[in-house]
């Protein structure tokens, strides 16, 4: 990854400064300035998903392990680009550079506006960036955390497999 064009990361009003950790950038960012980030233009309807985590967020606190659900990504565009539909040539959305958006903890920002009590008990959150020129750079940030292939399902091998590790 090349060097950071900025060396703060700007999320609403504020700034946030960044490290670098072997060949990425990251952010301590707070829980407010998180949940008001929009989705990346390539995100599953996350909301819907809550629900079905609750009980595995809940969780977390309650065996006082929510650092756990504290690590995001963020992707910030440092370059103008146009989402184009290839077949028929539409502009499906334009981006323009210093905009950011949430690549992965969508989920967890519907859970924390859900449950503010939850957000408040938090010391911030760490944000991985990721540079965003085009929606090549949105696809490759986004699906290694979100992936529909590599979900678990229920009663696959692999979950039993991974507790008997």
């Amino acid at each position: 990854m090349k060097n950071l064009p900025f060396s703060t990361l700007a999320l609403g009003d504020s700034k946030y400064d960044t490290v670098k950790i072997g060949d990425h950038y990251f952010a301590k960012i707070s829980v407010s300035d998180f949940t008001k980030t929009p989705p990346a233009p390539i995100q599953r309807n996350s909301h819907l998903r809550v629900n079905k985590m609750k009980p595995i967020f809940n969780g977390a606190y309650a065996a006082k392990q929510s650092s756990t659900l504290t690590e995001v990504a963020i992707g910030v565009v440092i370059e103008d680009f146009d989402d184009v539909d290839p077949g028929t040539q539409t502009v499906l959305g334009s981006y323009k550079a210093g905009e950011t958006y949430i690549v992965d903890g969508n989920t967890r920002k519907h859970y924390w506006m859900s449950e503010p009590e939850r957000a408040a008990e938090l010391d911030g959150l760490t944000a991985k960036i990721h540079l965003l020129r085009n929606m090549d750079d949105v696809r490759y940030a986004y699906y290694p955390y979100n992936s529909k292939d590599s979900v678990e399902k229920p009663g696959k091998t692999c979950i039993v497999t991974g507790t008997d590790r």
